[in-house]
């Protein structure tokens, strides 16, 4: 999965780099038989999220949740065994395949007006720690924060700085817990002039509709899958080009630094994401109606999960996105399930040949397709690799489908 580079730096000296694949938010489900993530899979557990990893090839892992004691024990003994090594750029080294980054992801919530149809200005973001001791620091700095007041982004964003964190906004857009989607229009908003150097696209978002914001011209999108059971892990990754698989070279990505950088986002489909379109709450109508719908399209309620799009169309300053020099190739991804007519069995039956749904995607032969899945699968396969088949939109939870009855 990676390939070696050279760049030359400033000083002349050559530095090899690998192009590595990240995926910097998974969820811990639970540590033993105490569950840690409420709702996350009982066999989304340390051990398995690195095997999963190492399976599909990713080298650099943001594991969230480390705020609980249960999560930063259980590391201190993979420690403790040798099972896991600290690197000195940051970040837990397994079996020489995968990187560990101790992470958190924390809940602020913002004072003054709140955006029509949100309960609160409360929003998510990751923030990545390089160690286990600057983890402890991060919360109980972060747990004296709490105590004493509402915590906002910007405070959050200066506890991670004062022990040397990475912070990324999470799933920007989302309705739930999305900066941008429940807790500001601009990010200006919460952070004043404070640069906030790359933030997380989501699932129901790519770069196409990210960069129809112009404050998002000098960031860095990263592409993670929010994993909440160990199939999701990968669902949406990044590839970054690093000369080692640590938090600095993370960061140096992230920044653009001395030829780091991010080199490729691959995400789902955004129509295919849980929260594209607006659904109503009332009638669970998922709007067909040109965006912004911001009431419910066949009832009228007010009540609605804003959808992605529709909030981005509410708050873009550009009418057509604008990429900058830096911004890599974002790829789409179709998971296999958004596909009607294809059961666990045969989807099953296509890894077994083909080892990944990016393989059976993107590069299973017709013949190859229609010996295992049939004629009628392995046509939409085919149609969703062409970007011809036809979409339900996802919206209010309910992911989007690849829909057989309207080819």
């Amino acid at each position: 999965m990676m390939v070696k580079r050279t760049v030359p730096l400033k000083n002349d000296r050559k530095i090899k780099l690998l192009e590595t694949i990240a995926d910097l938010h998974i969820h811990v489900g639970f540590v033993g038989e105490r569950p840690i993530k409420i709702p996350a899979s009982p066999d989304l557990m340390v051990g398995n999220i690195l095997k999963k990893s190492r399976d599909l090839g990713i080298g650099v892992i943001g594991v969230a949740d480390c705020h609980s004691p249960y999560v930063t024990k259980e590391l201190a003994g993979w420690i403790e065994r040798g099972d896991l090594t600290p690197l000195p750029g940051g970040g837990l080294r397994w079996e020489d395949s995968v990187t560990l980054i101790p992470a958190v992801e924390v809940e602020t919530s913002e004072e003054g007006p709140r955006i029509p149809g949100k309960s609160s200005r409360s929003s998510h973001h990751m923030v990545y720690l390089p160690d286990l001791e600057k983890l402890e620091e991060f919360n109980q700095l972060w747990r004296e924060a709490r105590r004493k007041e509402r915590v906002g982004a910007a405070r959050a964003l200066e506890i991670a700085d004062r022990v040397g964190g990475m912070f990324i906004p999470a799933h920007i857009f989302t309705p739930h817990k999305g900066m941008l989607g429940c807790a500001a229009d601009r990010s200006e908003d919460i952070f004043g002039s404070r640069m906030i150097p790359a933030i997380e696209v989501g699932l129901s978002a790519d770069s196409e509709m990210a960069d129809r914001l112009s404050e998002n011209y000098s960031r860095s999108f990263l592409t993670n899958s929010d994993a909440h059971s160990v199939k999701r892990i990968g669902r949406e990754h990044s590839s970054l080009l690093l000369a080692g698989e640590n938090l600095d070279e993370v960061r140096k990505a992230v920044l653009r630094e001395e030829g780091r950088r991010v080199t490729a986002n691959f995400g789902m489909l955004p129509v295919l994401g849980k929260y594209y379109r607006t659904c109503c709450r009332s009638c669970r109508v998922i709007t067909r109606q040109p965006p912004p719908v911001t009431v419910c399209s066949e009832c009228g309620s007010p009540l609605v999960d804003l959808g992605v799009m529709d909030r981005v169309e509410m708050i873009a300053d550009r009418t057509a996105p604008k990429h900058p020099p830096h911004r890599p190739p974002y790829h789409h991804l179709i998971p296999l399930e958004s596909f009607s007519g294809i059961g666990a069995r045969k989807v099953e039956r296509l890894l077994d040949e083909y080892g990944s749904e990016k393989a059976v995607l993107w590069c299973a032969d017709e013949a190859g397709l229609e010996r295992i899945a049939g004629p009628a699968t392995a046509g939409l396969i085919l149609r969703a690799r062409a970007g011809e088949a036809a979409v339900t939109p996802g919206g209010g939870g309910k992911f989007g489908k690849i829909d057989r009855a309207k080819q």
